[in-house]
């Protein structure tokens, strides 16, 4: 009878064991529940903490780059419409060396035209002139000949006249000079040949003293006057002639202004 009541009894007690063990279990899970439920809401005011700083900072980069953005817009306007200002500006100056080169051009166009024309003018004056030249040269040498040949005329006849000037004045008869006592005869011809004190004196500007006989008397030595009237007549001096002849006859021809005797004694 005793086992059935120690049946019941450690049923009782394994009924108490396991209500003991329901209700801790149920303490635990309720324990659980509220600190998952708490870790939850701490959680959720983390996170709700976490996502207004979030949202915060994302307002706060959002208007940095707005700001930002605005800035850069502001800015790439500013230098695009600075940019377009300077553009305008070259194009301006560009269109103003255009104008300027298409003038120059022009110009050039123009100045090679009348190049062109002046070379051709050139040309044909060039071609003109040659043609000038050789007409001009040709007459040159016509006047060339007939001046030669006038020359050679104009020797002639100044030979000629020599010749018929030199007949007169001998066809007149000899010259007589009394040259300090001694006579010479000599022509009128061979006086006058040299520049000298005779050329004038029978040039037939003065009118010259005579004596009896028909002589000119001159008041020098006439023993030395024959080698001037010899050098009147050749243009020579005897080879053989001593120094002191020489200057005795140098003398001489400084009295009668004998400048080419004086030049042959020297």
């Amino acid at each position: 009878g005793r086992e059935p009541q120690q049946q019941a009894i450690f049923e009782r007690v394994m009924k108490r064991i396991r209500l003991k063990q329901q209700q801790q279990q149920k303490e635990q899970d309720d324990k659980k529940e509220q600190y998952m439920s708490q870790l939850f809401s701490d959680m959720n005011s983390h996170l709700k903490t976490v996502k207004s700083a979030m949202r915060e900072r994302r307002e706060k980069k959002e208007e940095e780059i707005t700001t930002r953005k605005k800035n850069m817009l502001e800015e790439v306007s500013a230098k695009r419409k600075t940019m377009e200002d300077e553009i305008e500006i070259k194009q301006i100056q560009l269109n103003k060396k255009r104008k300027i080169n298409d003038d120059r051009e022009s110009a050039l166009d123009q100045q090679q035209e009348q190049l062109e024309r002046i070379f051709i003018e050139i040309q044909m004056k060039r071609i003109h002139l040659n043609t000038m030249r050789k007409t001009h040269n040709k007459r040159e040498e016509r006047l060339h000949q007939q001046q030669a040949q006038l020359e050679e005329e104009k020797k002639e006849f100044e030979e000629t006249m020599e010749k018929t000037r030199i007949f007169i004045r001998n066809s007149k008869g000899p010259v007589k000079l009394n040259i300090g006592g001694t006579m010479y005869q000599t022509s009128e011809s061979s006086l006058t040949k040299y520049k000298s004190m005779f050329s004038s004196m029978f040039s037939g500007i003065f009118e010259l003293e005579k004596d009896e006989n028909g002589a000119v008397f001159i008041d020098r030595d006439g023993t030395n006057f024959k080698y001037i009237l010899n050098y009147m007549r050749d243009g020579e001096l005897p080879v053989e002639m001593t120094l002191a002849e020489k200057r005795s006859l140098r003398k001489e021809a400084e009295y009668y202004q004998f400048t080419s005797l004086l030049a042959a004694l020297n």
